[in-house]
């Protein structure tokens, strides 16, 4: 499980820890700050049990759940409106990672709450339009290189 929460004297805080139903009972979960770099989300694993079952199964992808925790601390990093973020469980095994669950709390700078919700089928026209009031930049940030709505 990867969670996060605001709070009020150090701002985002990040918990990585066993998930599911066990997260309450186990109680095997570590703490970090965002930003995480690749080196602060591998210490944040090795605090756990998750660690040490993975070093001796073999059965996990270390990398791929840092690569995971460094995305996610950039997100909180990049939406100072997320309140708190969970995701539990995060099933991670040799090739991929799935959230199976995940909850978002966030506020508008207003203090206005937000509704996140699936892109639904309806939604297209909206994206098309979206995507042509962008500026190039703004489209090579969104997906890593320029891309054309109408291409």
């Amino acid at each position: 499980m990867i969670g996060s929460k605001k709070d009020p004297e150090f701002g985002s805080v990040i918990v990585f820890g066993m998930g599911g139903i066990a997260t309450e009972w186990f109680k095997d979960i570590s703490v970090g700050f965002p930003s995480l770099n690749q080196v602060l989300a591998r210490r944040l694993i090795e605090r756990t049990a998750i660690y040490r079952h993975a070093t001796s199964s073999g059965s996990l992808n270390l990398r791929l759940l840092e690569e995971v925790l460094v995305k996610f601390s950039q997100l909180l990093v990049d939406f100072p409106e997320i309140e708190e973020m969970d995701i539990n469980p995060l099933i991670v095994n040799e090739n991929t990672a799935v959230a199976v669950d995940a909850r978002v709390d966030a506020r508008a700078k207003d203090g206005t709450s937000v509704v996140l919700r699936p892109v639904k089928p309806e939604d297209e026209t909206l994206f098309s339009e979206l995507f042509k009031s962008l500026s190039e930049e703004s489209m090579r940030f969104r997906f890593f290189h320029i891309q054309r709505p109408d291409s």
